[in-house]
């Protein structure tokens, strides 16, 4: 009976097999020999080959969560977690929405090398028996801030816009290979109000005025609809992702805010900024004084990226102006504001219809004229004194002139021109 013996470098002998299948855990060249031995105990060549193991690609992965605390979003970083509650804003394109200025932890656990051997490995401490193989983590935000080494990073972006955020992880063998993903970041871009001032001309004191603005959503302009996973350990939607569940839309709508007077701390807190009224128009307001008062609207997103615009109201001083023009009337100011003047107004437009009655009257000379008998006339002939049309006659026919009538110059015959002269 024959005997095999398979010698497979770093591992032990495997005998009597005619086939070995065997996997390499770390990338290198390895030798694997085959040495077969017959009945006789006569030995064959020993046959030798050399296996070239290339070493795969590192494996990274990206996450990117806002953090937060009892449902309000953190606006101080911190490396303890445990204190956290970490949301997940989607925007429709699969990257992050998120406003300027919040803080987004960057994570790249769940990197490792991609040997066998590392497979389920999530330390990522070189030392550790669980190391996962990636010896350096850089982070390039796409915001012209600088790189950024480590596991977990902290960074925020300042201005709106939409940048591509880079994880470049390296492995361990030999001077190691690199890897990279990459995830889209939009940054919302604030709500647009109107440019315009609230009224075109002063307004009267004591006049009730309605507050309304135009305002609209950049991001939705941009065909950008976002929404955000307040539970990334929850399947809510039941699809296999975690962190993908549309819990809380972030840009379906705006919402509008108003200070009616930035000088008064409406709510006593000692805060001035902050009293705001929450409606889409604001009606029956009016000012008893003459001047000019300042309104502050504020408008914004699901993510509370917020734009705020002053607005300055005039109101006239009506003992500093002389009278109105007509064009400066309005139907309000011709309606009576009580009933008395109300009947006023019916008296003197009853004493105006009955005057015109009576100018519409005939005199004597006109009734005189009415009762006149009438004739109907088609035909007036006259004699003597200027013909009408219908005795006119038209002019006897010009005679034909003869050649001596032609020549003749009493004639009153015009040669043509070109005519041979005879």
């Amino acid at each position: 009976m024959m005997t095999s013996i398979w010698n497979i470098e770093g591992e032990d002998e495997v005998t009597n097999q005619s086939a070995v299948l065997h996997t390499f855990d770390e990338p290198g060249v390895y030798t694997v020999s085959l040495l077969v031995i017959d009945e006789l105990g006569l030995e064959s060549h020993l046959k030798s080959y050399l296996v070239s193991i290339v070493n795969p690609l590192p494996l990274p992965v990206l996450t990117a969560y806002e953090a937060s605390i009892d449902g309000v979003l953190v606006t101080s970083p911190s490396e303890n977690i445990s204190q956290f509650d970490f949301w997940h804003p989607l925007a429709s394109d699969g990257g992050i929405f998120i406003a300027s200025g919040t803080p987004i932890r960057f994570s790249a656990e769940g990197s490792r090398d991609a040997d066998p051997k590392f497979a389920g490995m999530t330390d990522s401490n070189p030392s550790s028996p669980n190391w996962n193989g990636i010896v350096s983590y850089s982070w390039n935000f796409g915001d012209a801030s600088p790189i950024v080494d480590g596991e977990n990073v902290w960074h925020s972006f300042s201005l709106p816009g939409t940048y591509v955020v880079i994880l470049t992880v390296r492995d361990g063998f030999g001077t190691g290979d690199t890897n990279q993903t990459q995830r889209i970041v939009h940054v919302s871009a604030p709500p647009t109000i109107q440019d315009t001032p609230l009224f075109n001309d002063e307004i009267d004191p004591m006049t009730n005025v309605i507050l309304y603005i135009s305002y609209q959503d950049e991001d939705l302009m941009n065909g950008i609809t976002a929404f955000r996973d307040t539970d990334v350990l929850s399947d809510s939607d039941a699809d296999g992702v975690l962190d993908n569940d549309p819990n809380q839309p972030l840009n379906d709508g705006l919402t509008l805010y108003w200070d009616l007077d930035p000088t008064v701390d409406s709510d006593g807190d000692g805060n001035f900024q902050n009293d705001w009224i929450e409606a889409s128009e604001i009606t029956g307001l009016s000012w008893n004084e003459s001047g000019t008062y300042i309104l502050i609207a504020r408008v914004c997103d699901g993510t509370d990226s917020c734009t705020i615009k002053a607005f300055s109201i005039d109101v006239r001083d009506e003992t500093e102006v002389g009278p109105r023009s007509l064009s400066d009337f309005e139907l309000s100011d011709l309606i009576p504001s009580d009933s008395s003047s109300l009947w006023v107004l019916l008296l003197v437009a009853l004493v105006l219809i009955l005057g015109w009655l009576v100018m519409r009257q005939p005199n004597d000379e006109e009734a005189e004229v009415d009762e006149q008998p009438t004739y109907d006339v088609t035909e007036i002939q006259t004699e003597g004194g200027m013909i009408g049309m219908d005795q006119h006659s038209a002019p006897p026919k010009p005679k034909n002139l003869d050649r001596e009538d032609r020549r003749s110059r009493e004639s009153g015959y015009v040669r043509p021109v070109g005519s041979r002269r005879r």
